[in-house]
Parts: C-alpha cells; sequence; structure tokens
C-alpha cells in the first residue's frame, strides 16, 4: 500500500513505528510505502486546522515515508496542483 498526503493548509504531524516523526507544512507532501504493514498517525499540529488531500493505492515494496516540502511539490506534480497549495 502506497499513501500519498498533500498538505494544503495548516500542519500535520506524522508519526510510525518506525521512529519515523515529522511535521509536514502547506505545501509539503509524503509519500509513504507501507510494505507489509505501517502502524502510523497523522495528526493537526498546533491550534489551527489542517486540510490534507490523501491518495492510496496498492504497491507492494518495503516500508518507507520520504518527504518532500513545497518546492519538490511544484516540481512533481506541476503548477496545477501546486497553485492549491500556496
Amino acid at each position: 500500500m502506497q499513501a500519498v498526503t498533500i498538505v494544503l493548509e495548516g500542519a500535520i504531524e506524522h508519526r510510525d513505528h518506525t521512529g519515523a516523526h515529522g511535521v509536514l507544512t502547506a505545501g509539503d507532501v509524503q509519500w509513504m510505502t507501507a510494505g507489509h504493514g505501517v502502524l502510523h498517525s497523522e495528526m493537526p499540529h498546533g491550534d489551527g486546522t489542517a486540510h490534507t488531500l490523501a491518495k492510496m493505492k496498492e504497491k507492494h515494496a518495503g516500508p518507507q515515508a520520504p518527504r518532500r516540502r513545497g518546492s519538490g511539490l511544484r516540481r512533481a506534480l506541476g503548477r496545477g496542483v501546486a497553485s492549491a497549495c500556496e
């Protein structure tokens, strides 16, 4: 299973059982590949509201959770999607 999360507004905090932890802010994107399973949470960070867009698909691979900051998102997805994150 692979999940792609795009933070549109606010910030979310990601934690998982592999020890990965971080805060993603508006414009950031995370590709998480579960492999044989990953226990994780993505919760709003701070006092504000967070709006995200998530897409899941099946993919067989080892666990990983790379992140890209806003500029990487624009290169990876193109200007149309990135403009929604600005």
